[in-house]
């Protein structure tokens, strides 16, 4: 044989076996990538779990899995955080007694109600409370609206013409629900009524609270640079829990709610950990309280400096493709609010996924998840997700691990990836957002 010829042969042969290696590399590292996506979704919409109900213990265990994840990939612990968890400390509230004389008037129970977060309290000088009237000709839920944000006590007294619309705020505001404790809460004070002033008040007050303390869970990857501009990577891990049996079965499982977005969330905090450190440092979080009124949101708002929060990417449910889209794509909420979700959009390969604008926003997702409580404060918070209108397995006890598409939420992994990768470079600035319109950068 030809020496040269030989040489030639053992090149070949050493190329082929390296291209082999490598292409059993690769084919290992996704195989192994999608196993520990699918280990925690099997685990987190598992029965043991019983739905991860706030303030069960099983949401307490999930937590303490999510967080010894985020310290097995390497994930720092802030330092609002201890041992990646933020507590979330919740309200519920039970009236027991109210009473009210208003300008000498005693006015039934029916008539009025008190918000706030006091156990007990007696108010007897109108010095006290900030007053605002309702007339016959005007809208109450404008002026709601309006004075929903002092953050003083006052008093509101509505004219007996929109009776209708107090009955509606009598009812909404009398169920028992739950808030973010907050000590320094006021109160305030709702009176159907024709007076147009208070001359004299006699207002007590007992209120049982009833606290829950339920948990964030939080790890922050540092940057490569010193800059102070975080991203926020983020879904919710708690769920429904134990609800209306059928055939059955009792359990609200959460598997696409929203375990696949946790899942990713925890795969997302794995890549970028693996790679070269990003420019900007990025926190992963799962929230709890969601499905309550996405108080573990509001309480992180309240927490981080947000002047420092330059993005966030929710990610909820993924679990399988959109009926109105289709497979190898996901939508974005708040799609014309900022730049962000179209430079999501062209930083993907369109032949093989795509990101679209919400097609549901009458349905209004864009508020109804954990991106809100950062959006409302000119942060591009948008949440991606594959939620379909017409699914019957949202919030019902048939919203199983078995159900999930694992490719699928490995693509939309994958494509988060891939198309916010390049925004984590200092040059990139996704500006601002404006609930209206776009503003420039």
């Amino acid at each position: 044989m030809n020496e040269n010829c030989y040489i030639y042969r053992k090149i070949f042969a050493l190329k082929s076996n390296l291209f082999l290696l490598s292409f059993i590399s690769f084919f290992s590292i996704g195989f192994a990538q999608q196993s520990k996506v699918e280990s925690t979704l099997s685990y987190l919409s598992s029965d043991e779990l019983k739905g991860r109900s706030n303030g069960s213990p099983e949401l307490m265990e999930a937590a303490n899995w999510i967080a010894n994840e985020f310290k097995e990939i390497g994930l720092k612990s802030p330092s609002f955080a201890t041992n990646f968890l933020q507590e979330v400390s919740l309200v519920s509230i039970e009236n027991k007694h109210k009473s009210l004389i208003l300008n000498g008037l005693s006015i039934s129970e029916d008539k009025f109600f008190v918000l706030g977060q006091k156990e007990n309290f007696q108010i007897t000088s109108p010095k006290d409370i900030q007053l605002f009237i309702i007339g016959e000709q005007d809208d109450v839920m404008a002026v709601f609206s309006e004075i929903n944000q002092i953050d003083r006590s006052y008093a509101v007294l509505i004219h007996p013409s929109h009776a209708r619309r107090f009955e509606k705020l009598y009812r909404y505001f009398s169920r028992p629900k739950s808030e973010l404790e907050n000590k320094e809460a006021k109160f305030s004070l709702w009176v159907m009524t024709d007076e147009k002033s208070i001359q004299s008040i006699d207002l007590s007050f007992i209120n049982n609270l009833n606290r829950t303390i339920i948990y964030n869970v939080i790890g922050e990857l540092p940057a490569a640079s010193t800059t102070k501009r975080k991203w926020i990577y983020s879904s919710h891990y708690d769920h429904l829990g134990i609800i209306r049996s059928v055939d059955g079965d009792s359990i609200a499982n959460g598997a696409n709610d929203d375990a696949s977005g946790v899942a990713a969330v925890i795969e997302l905090a794995r890549k970028f950990s693996e790679g070269d450190a990003p420019e900007k440092p990025i926190y992963f979080v799962a929230f709890a309280g969601e499905e309550l009124g996405i108080f573990g949101s509001r309480q992180l708002a309240s927490t981080v400096d947000l002047e420092t929060i330059e993005a966030m990417i929710n990610i909820e449910m993924i679990g399988f493709p959109n009926d109105d889209l289709g497979p190898q794509s996901a939508y974005i909420t708040g799609y014309n609010l900022s730049y962000l979700p179209k430079d999501m959009a062209n930083n993907t390969q369109t032949n093989t996924f795509m990101f679209f604008p919400d097609p549901y926003t009458y349905l209004d997702l864009f508020n109804r998840s954990d991106n809100a409580s950062f959006a409302k404060y000119g942060i591009p918070a948008h949440s991606v997700s594959t939620y379909s209108e017409n699914d019957e397995s949202y919030h019902a006890v048939n919203d199983e691990f078995e159900n999930l598409d694992i490719d699928h939420i490995m693509e939309v992994i994958d494509a988060i990836y891939g198309s916010t990768l390049p925004m984590l470079e200092l040059k990139y600035d996704p500006g601002v957002i404006d609930y209206k319109t776009k503003t420039d950068r």
